[in-house]
């Protein structure tokens, strides 16, 4: 087998044990949520959504981007990777400590006072997770998809069977927590098994300057997305409430699900080849419009479609008591449309080093969508729903103009690379409203759910073995083909 040949095969392998890991971790997570949701209430959901925001956002700090730049930087030493476990661990204990004695506050400016204790034990989970990122960062440098595959799986798993025992128990909100426990715990176990790598105590001041130089930046980025990410979700919590926050937090996972499942995968493995070929433009240009194409095959029928039978979804699988999630989750589909291919980016911007140039378009297009929700949220979700959409809008232009000097596009040219995927979704998507009007009166929701699914997939497989065929048999090779 070639160099050549060899690439490629271990491309189609990273992709589809990526894909695995990705969608099965984020099944059992959709399964797990689907049951649920009919054992506790939007309000329990919501005051576990307000501990996750602020946790979540504390181990943006404990990494710092130090995982990424262990990855990058080819020249990594049992100096760079002890150095970076051992920040990280520390950074993750000072960081508990401060939410512990944020507690109170917390749990007073959302005006529940259940808050606080959960939050308190949501706290210890930190030093737990910053056990687990370098391992993982070593995974990732090997490309050792495969191994991270099964243990996202895994750890998804534990989370599931603990969560549903102590619901099923009626702990309620705890039952929750317990399976988030459950998860880290079994994800740090199993990679230190897998892995086999033990940190040295040592802490070497040149190695963590070489790894800050790439990552400062890249702190920078993840701070600023994330604050976007999750900002929306402390406005709906504060000025609309938990019970409203945990339909609209579950909407958005399920709004930014194809993003997550299909857009992660594909930059997860393609920030390695991007970094194979970094010196060479036009492969990386070619390699990026076909990936591109083929990411807006797959998400944008999914998004529009299920924007349109959001609804009847909604009631045929919840029930009556998330109904208020129905419309949320239908805007929200067209909301983060662009969003499922825009994962891509930073690949790009990571793969040539411009994490600065990253940095500087994060912060201007995000600083645009923060300041788009804190106008929004003051007519309610809708009002910020919209708000947002505009901005994503108004920000296209600009945010592929600075991606495209990166390696060589015009928007023209990435614009005319999506169309025809979209032209066909917005034709399916159609076609399920106009079909759901008829159907809504005669059916049962679930009945009329299966019907609408069943046709949408019908219809779109038409349109793309029709117009795409040759995109999506250089997809089905990729994900499927193995060594002869």
């Amino acid at each position: 087998m070639t160099s050549k040949s060899r690439k490629q095969e271990n491309l189609r392998q990273s992709i589809g044990y990526s894909a695995l890991g990705s969608l099965g971790s984020q099944a059992v997570s959709l399964f797990s949520f689907l049951i649920l949701a009919r054992m506790l209430s939007p309000h329990e959901f919501g005051l576990m959504t307000i501990v996750m925001i602020f946790t979540a956002f504390a181990s943006i700090f404990i990494d710092m981007g130090m995982g990424s730049a262990l990855i990058h930087n080819q020249a990594s030493s049992e100096r760079h990777f002890s150095t970076a476990f051992w920040f990280n661990f520390f950074v993750a204990l000072v960081l508990s400590l401060g939410l512990v004695l944020a507690a109170g506050w917390v749990s007073g400016f959302f005006g529940s006072p259940d808050l606080k204790s959960l939050f308190m034990v949501g706290a210890f989970l930190l030093p737990v997770t910053a056990l687990s990122l370098v391992p993982l960062a070593i995974l990732q440098k090997e490309q050792s998809f495969k191994k991270i595959a099964y243990i996202e799986i895994l750890a998804a798993l534990f989370n599931v069977m603990a969560a549903l025992t102590l619901a099923h128990h009626g702990l309620g909100v705890w039952a929750l927590m317990a399976g988030l426990y459950a998860s880290v715990i079994s994800r740090v176990a199993i990679l230190w098994y897998v892995v086999g790598w033990r940190p040295k105590l040592i802490f070497c001041r040149k190695s963590f300057k070489d790894l800050w130089g790439y990552s400062q930046y890249l702190l920078g980025t993840s701070l600023i997305n994330y604050l976007l990410t999750k900002l929306d979700g402390i406005l709906v919590a504060r000025f609309v409430g938990p019970s409203s926050l945990g339909a609209y937090n579950y909407a958005c996972q399920l709004a930014y699900l194809p993003a997550n499942i299909v857009g992660q995968v594909f930059s997860r493995v393609f920030f390695a080849q991007y970094s194979t070929y970094k010196d060479d433009l036009s492969k990386i240009k070619t390699i990026h419009f076909k990936t591109v194409r083929m990411l807006a095959s797959l998400t944008f029928p999914i998004l529009l479609v299920f924007s349109g039978m959001s609804d009847v979804f909604v009631l045929a699988i919840l029930g009556p008591e998330w109904k208020e999630m129905g419309h949320i989750l239908s805007f929200l589909c067209i909301v983060f449309l662009l969003d499922s291919i825009g994962g891509m980016n930073n690949p790009l911007f990571l793969s040539q080093g411009r994490t600065k140039s990253l940095f500087r378009l994060t912060l201007y297009v995000r600083s645009s969508l923060i300041l788009a929700m804190i106008i929004g949220i003051q007519f309610g979700i809708d009002g910020m729903m919209i708000s947002l959409l505009i901005a994503k809008l108004v920000n296209y232009y600009p945010v592929y103009r600075e991606v495209g000097k990166t390696i060589g596009f015009s928007v023209a040219e990435f614009t005319n690379n999506i169309i025809p995927p979209l032209l066909m979704s917005v034709f399916v998507a159609g076609a399920v409203i106009v079909a759901k009007a008829f159907l809504e009166s005669a059916f049962p929701e679930l009945i009329v759910l299966v019907i609408l699914s069943l046709g949408a997939v019908a219809i779109y497989l038409v349109l793309i073995l029709s117009f795409q065929k040759s995109l999506m048999v250089e997809l089905y090779s990729i994900l499927m083909r193995r060594h002869a």
